[in-house]
This record gives structure tokens, C-alpha cells and sequence, in this order.
């Protein structure tokens, strides 16, 4: 994948620092603040058309919250090019194109006023000389300028600066050549403009809709609380007054100085709020408010969230599946590999990776037999969610390293509602997998609607050849350009990479096996439901090539496999939760097995054959003695 975003570093420096230190300093009792979809916390990055036009871009500005403000002025920036004129900045109760002179103009409904580009190339503040009270229709702020020649110059090319953020409301964009009408481009990113607004309150925070809470009876718990700033102030403390089951509870909090926000409206943090013990099971419901900010009185007390606390005598462990989809041949795969692992070391009890191989010595099923559709290499889905990239995540810009965790990690924070558990043992002979899991509800369930997956998994794969050796598109990276030690094997290196050793590597699943297990649609709560599984490992075949005569058993380490057990809604198709096991291999041994012979023996009295089986003495071959000799007849 090729970034799309070219990321700045000195040019950006200036930058995010005059736009941290505006939004950091103390401002006390005052009603001016700062409105944007992005601040110096943000990673920002350059990006545009790379073409010869005019740029019209603006955000949405349109909180209930806000009416009555007055918008004062903007601040943004754009990197210092000879190529930028006709630089304005406006207002607009509509986003409106409308053909001027021939050509398809912007026109702003409320105001339009010219700029100085020094104002933007130095990130000053811009006053409008005719500000705006807000009103309940909300407005559109935005800027323009025209670029009037690209070639090398790679700021003309990309000159808009845009935050990861991908908030709705936060980038519109139009031009004379690319976007020819106006579009919403806030899931692509966030435009890094920040609005100034006069009339807003000090001290004011309201707590964001929240989610049910889980948590154990018998135990006082600890819950992550969503706030939201709406004051100048920023959020450096609170009050809040909240109940649970009919009874008032208080507490006062001043928030950690990593979690604490500065005045920038609509800015978004987290309180952790005390939950007294439950005794019994149930659903307790519960409200909560924020009555001060600050130590100040909130004008926003009145703003009081509902939500519920659901208690129960154990809570199931959420381990996060990763499906991963590679091949030796992508060169771009390695980012693949590296981040597994990675997630593997940095997660080892709640990560579980599941590798499908295309078009390599450890390919076992083709491409349209993956559990989710794919359009490319590498790419991974989580709990068989969004496909995005297995090191970048859903970052399209590919400049945000191992996003893929964060990400990860946004979904390992949610509950599991239902338990997961698995053994599995590899039979004496060597031949088979035979797996036991165990599905336990901690509440009751009239509808439930799951199924189980069994995948077998291999560790500690390898091989020579062009079915194991890596292609590496990352040999040319310096040694820093990913952190991740995982990554090391790939920077600085050869464009092929050989001697790799692969894990978490599907080497079969009961989805296509036929042999998933449904569950039944009523669960008791504590009852565990059991489901079994067996995987023949002579059948495991390599299956790149089509021509079946030719197939042949994967290579494979038996002492190190595994056993996933997958939960799957059935009504979403996604995995619930899941478990993972090391196959138990202490019944297997390679090699012969011989009898256990009377080391005193001095004459032969029993015969065996090279496999351990007793013969008759009367036999011809070659044959070991319980005296330990071998004899030849």
C-alpha cells in the first residue's frame, strides 16, 4: 500500500506546536475558545489533487451547544509554495458552485473576505472582519486558493493539511478540476482548521451517550466515563452525582494530566467512576451527570446520561481474532508478518492470530475460500469485521506505524458476553487432532444464535524454496522506519528473505470441513455446552497447485500446533469471542518405539522386527533380539 499523505516533519513542526500551546495554556474565566476537527495531539500530514486548480474546503460547524456563539476568526496553514494565490477565507449557511465568468465558483452565502498568504504560510490568525453569531442552522467555514503550477514542488502538489481524524462534518472539499461538485471527504480525514468563537461558557463539560457496564458481583468496580468539553476552560476536574439501583453516590475526580483537555470545544475525554459492589446478579440501571467543572457549577448539569450496569458471578474473557491474509510472493506481505507478531508479543493472552496462505508451500484452501472476501495482499480483518491493512489498520495514508494496534485494541476493550474454552490432544499415532470446546453464558439466553469453528493452526513452520522464501519490498528501509523488532529481518536486508519461520498458519477449519457445531438457541446462564472436532493431518495438503496427484501433506511441525475455537453470530457472520490452545502432543513420538529388553539376557528368546513387532524366531530379515543385538538371517 502507498501512502497517498506525504507526512511533514520540520515544515509540520512549527505547526503543531502554535496550535498545541494556543489550546494548552491556562485561560481562566474567560469565553473564548477554539472549534476544530483536529488539534496538536493529532498527526497531521500534507495532501491534495496534484493538480493546477483551485481549492474550496471548509468544516461543519452545527452543536445545539453553540448557538449564540460568535465566530471570530480562523487559524490554518498552508506550507510555504510560490504556487498559491488568490487565498481567501469565508462563511457559508450553504455549500453553493455556481458558474462565474464561465468557470464553477464557490460562493459563500454569509461572507467572503480576501487574506494574505503569509497569514497562512505562518499559521496567523485571521480575523473576519464581519463575525457571525451562530444560529440553529449551523454554518460552513472554509478557505480558498488557487494553485497556479505544480511540477516537483511536491507543497503545490499536496497543499492542504489534514489530521487522521475522520469525524463527520470535518472536511468538504471542491475544486475546478478533481472535485468538480462538493463532497464530504470526513471519512477519508478531518481538515486541520480551527475556528475561534467568542460567547461560549467557561467551565462546561457533558458526559457522552455511554454503553452498558459489565462487571463482577461481590466486587467494586472501576468503569471508563466518556466527557465532553464545551468550555473555554478545557476539563481539568469534575464532580459527578450519579445512581445505581436507587441510591445517590458523588465523587470528585481531577483527571490524570494525560487525560485532562484544554479549551477546544467538543473535545473528547474519559473519567474513571467508582461502581459500589452488586450482591446478586442483574441489570441495575443507572444515571449519571457532571455538576461541576472545575470546581465551577456546570451550566450543563441538567444533561444527565442513562445507561445500565450488568452484574454477574464471573466475566467472560474477550480474547480478539486477527485473520490475516498473506503469501511468500507478496513483497509487501511482510508488514503482514511482523505485525502478527508483534500483536502476539505485545497481547499474548488476549490476541490470537490466524495466518491463510495464498499461492505458497503453505496455501491449504484457495482465495474464495476465505472467511471474508478479500481484494488484496496483505490484508486482515478483526473478529471478521472491516478488512484493512495488518500493519497500518485502516490508516489510508500508510504513515501512522502499527496503527493495526490501536485498532486491535479499541475492539479488545469491548465485553465478551459469552465464555470461550478449548483443549485439544494429538493422538499417539501422529494422524490426528481431536479438539473439546465449551461455550458458557454467565446470563440467560432464549435467542441465542451461535455456531462453533474449529481451525487448526501450525507454529514454527519452515522451509526452503520459493514457497517459503519471503519477497521483501523493505530491504531499502533504514533500520528505524519501523520499531517493531519483528520487522528487523525485512529492513535494510535483500529483496528476498530466506529462513523465515511462520506461525498462527491455518492448516485446516471445520467451515470447510462441514463440521462447524451449532449451539442450541437456549443458553442457562453458567451452563457450559460442549462441542467436539478432529482434524486428520494426512489430509492437510498443499493446494497451490491444481494438479492433485502432485499435492502433497504440509510441512508441519506436530510437537507445535494448535487449536482455535471460534464463536461465531450467526447473525452477523462475525466471531463473538474465541479461545486458543496448544494441541497436547505428549501421546505422540517420533521414532521406533522398541520393547523394553532384560538387559541380563545373554541368550536370544524374543525376535522383533525393525517396527517393534514381535516375529516368529523361524523368520528371515533383519530382526533386533531382547538382548539388544541385532541379527541378520
Amino acid at each position: 500500500m502507498k501512502p497517498i499523505i506525504h507526512t511533514l516533519t520540520l515544515l509540520l513542526f512549527t505547526f503543531v506546536t502554535l496550535w498545541s500551546s494556543a489550546t494548552a495554556q491556562s485561560i481562566t474565566e474567560t469565553t473564548s475558545m477554539d472549534y476544530a476537527y483536529g488539534n496538536g495531539n493529532d498527526d497531521l500530514a500534507l495532501w491534495g489533487t496534484g493538480k493546477k486548480e483551485t481549492y474550496d474546503v471548509a468544516i461543519h460547524i452545527n452543536n445545539p451547544a453553540l448557538v449564540g456563539t460568535t465566530i471570530k476568526g480562523v487559524t490554518l496553514y498552508i506550507p510555504p509554495t510560490p504556487a498559491v494565490t488568490n487565498f481567501k477565507v469565508w462563511m457559508s449557511k450553504n455549500l453553493n458552485v455556481e458558474t462565474i465568468d464561465g468557470k464553477k465558483q464557490n460562493v459563500a452565502d454569509i461572507t467572503t473576505q480576501d487574506a494574505d498568504t503569509a497569514q497562512a504560510f505562518n499559521e496567523t490568525y485571521i480575523p473576519f472582519a464581519h463575525p457571525y453569531t451562530l444560529t440553529s442552522e449551523g454554518v460552513y467555514v472554509g478557505y480558498t486558493f488557487t494553485i497556479t503550477a505544480v511540477g516537483s514542488d511536491k507543497y503545490a502538489a499536496n497543499p492542504l493539511v489534514v489530521c487522521y481524524n475522520t469525524t463527520p462534518g470535518g472536511f468538504y472539499i471542491h475544486t475546478t478540476k478533481k472535485y468538480l461538485k462538493w463532497i464530504d471527504n470526513s471519512n477519508f480525514a478531518n481538515l486541520a482548521l480551527q475556528v475561534r468563537l467568542d460567547g461560549v461558557t467557561a467551565n462546561g463539560a457533558k458526559v457522552a451517550p455511554t454503553t452498558t457496564a459489565y462487571v463482577q458481583t461481590g466486587k467494586t468496580s472501576t468503569i471508563s466515563l466518556p466527557i465532553v468539553n464545551y468550555g473555554a476552560n478545557g476539563v481539568q476536574s469534575v464532580d459527578l452525582i450519579y445512581t445505581i439501583d436507587g441510591k445517590t453516590l458523588t465523587q470528585q475526580t481531577t483527571l490524570p494530566s494525560n487525560q485532562q483537555m484544554q479549551g477546544e470545544f467538543g473535545k473528547q475525554t474519559s473519567v474513571a467512576m467508582q461502581l459500589p459492589a452488586l450482591a446478586a446478579d442483574g441489570v441495575y440501571p443507572a444515571t449519571v451527570r457532571i455538576n461541576k467543572v472545575n470546581g465551577k457549577d456546570n451550566p450543563y448539569a441538567n444533561n444527565e446520561q442513562t445507561f445500565s450496569v450488568d452484574a454477574r458471578a464471573f466475566l467472560p474473557q474477550h480474547r480478539v481474532v486477527v485473520e490475516e491474509f498473506t503469501g511468500t510472493w507478496c513483497s509487501n506481505c511482510p508488514r503482514g508478518y511482523a505485525a502478527m507478531k508483534a500483536m502476539k508479543r505485545l497481547h499474548p493472552q488476549q490476541f490470537i492470530g490466524l495466518a491463510y496462505h495464498n499461492k505458497d508451500s503453505m496455501q491449504v484452501m484457495n482465495g474464495e475460500d476465505f472467511p471474508v472476501v478479500i481484494e488484496g495482499y496483505p490484508n486482515a480483518t478483526i473478529e471478521r469485521g472491516t478488512v484493512l491493512d495488518p500493519y497500518f489498520g485502516t490508516d489510508k495514508t500508510g504513515t501512522r506505524p502499527f496503527y493495526f494496534e490501536t485498532e486491535w485494541q479499541a475492539v479488545a476493550a469491548q465485553p465478551a458476553l459469552v465464555d470461550v474454552a478449548v483443549t485439544a490432544k494429538l493422538t499417539a499415532d501422529g494422524k490426528r487432532v481431536e479438539a473439546q470446546a465449551s461455550v458458557t453464558s454467565p446470563r440467560p439466553e432464549s435467542q441465542a444464535n451461535y455456531h462453533l469453528e474449529f481451525v487448526l493452526v501450525g507454529n514454527g513452520l519452515k522451509g526452503t524454496g520459493s514457497g517459503w522464501d519471503q519477497e521483501n519490498d523493505y530491504k531499502d528501509y533504514p533500520a528505524d522506519a519501523f520499531p517493531e523488532p519483528e520487522f528487523a529481518p525485512f529492513l535494510g536486508t535483500s529483496s528476498v528473505v530466506s529462513g523465515l519461520v511462520y506461525d498462527d498458519v491455518v492448516l485446516a477449519t471445520t467451515r470447510l470441513l462441514g463440521t462447524d457445531v451449532p449451539l442450541p438457541s437456549t443458553l442457562q446462564a453458567y451452563e457450559a455446552y460442549h462441542a467436539e472436532a478432529a482434524f486428520s493431518l494426512p489430509q492437510v495438503l498443499a493446494t497451490y497447485t491444481t494438479d492433485v496427484t502432485k499435492q502433497r501433506p504440509v510441512s508441519m511441525n506436530k510437537q507445535k500446533l494448535a487449536v482455535a475455537a471460534l464463536l461465531i453470530d450467526n447473525a452477523t457472520g462475525k466471531v463473538a469471542n474465541a479461545a486458543l490452545t496448544a494441541v497436547d502432543a505428549s501421546a505422540y513420538s517420533t521414532g521406533i518405539q522398541l520393547p523394553t529388553f532384560t538387559p541380563t539376557a545373554s541368550t536370544p528368546t524374543h525376535y522383533y522386527d525393525l517396527s517393534g513387532r514381535q516375529v516368529q524366531a523361524n523368520q528371515k530379515g533383519v530382526f533386533i533380539t531382547n538382548t539388544g543385538r541385532k541379527v541378520v538371517r
